[in-house]
C-alpha cells in the first residue's frame, strides 16, 4: 500500500479536516470566537484551522474534539460506517435544534412514523433492511 504525501494531498486533507470540525462546532452550538478562548488560541488561528490554511497540531486536535464531544476518529477517519452516522446524527440535530418547536414536533412525528412503518415491515419480512 503506497501512500501519497505531496503538498496537494496534505492541503486537501487538512481542508476536509477543518471542515468537519467547523461542521462539529457549528453543530454543537459554540461560536469560533467562544471555541478560540477555551482552546487559548487566536480567533483568526482557528478559522485558518477550520479553514485548512493552517495545520492543527495534535494535541490541540484532542482538546477541540474533547470540547466539542465529538470523538477525534470521526474528525480524522470518517470513512468507518459508525462515525457516519454519528457525523449524519449531529448534522441532522443541528437542523433539528434551529426548527420551531411544532415544526420540530412534526418532523419527529414523520420520523417516529417511518421508524414504525419499516420497524413492522422487517417484522413482517417485507424489507430486509438495517
Amino acid at each position: 500500500m503506497t501512500t501519497n504525501f505531496s503538498p496537494e494531498t496534505r492541503l486537501a486533507s487538512r481542508k476536509k479536516i477543518g471542515a468537519r470540525l467547523k461542521k462539529a462546532r457549528r453543530s454543537s452550538g459554540v461560536t469560533g470566537l467562544e471555541l478560540a478562548k477555551r482552546l487559548n488560541v487566536r480567533n483568526d488561528s482557528l478559522s485558518q484551522m477550520e479553514n485548512g490554511k493552517q495545520p492543527i497540531p495534535a494535541e490541540l486536535l484532542a482538546d477541540w474534539c474533547s470540547l466539542l464531544c465529538v470523538p477525534v476518529s470521526s474528525i480524522v477517519c470518517p470513512e468507518s460506517s459508525d462515525s457516519v452516522l454519528q457525523e449524519d446524527a449531529v448534522f441532522y440535530m443541528s437542523i433539528l435544534s434551529e426548527l420551531n418547536e411544532d415544526h420540530r414536533s412534526l418532523v419527529l412525528q414523520h420520523l417516529e412514523m417511518v421508524y414504525k412503518h419499516e420497524k413492522r415491515d422487517r417484522e413482517r419480512g417485507r424489507n430486509k433492511g438495517p
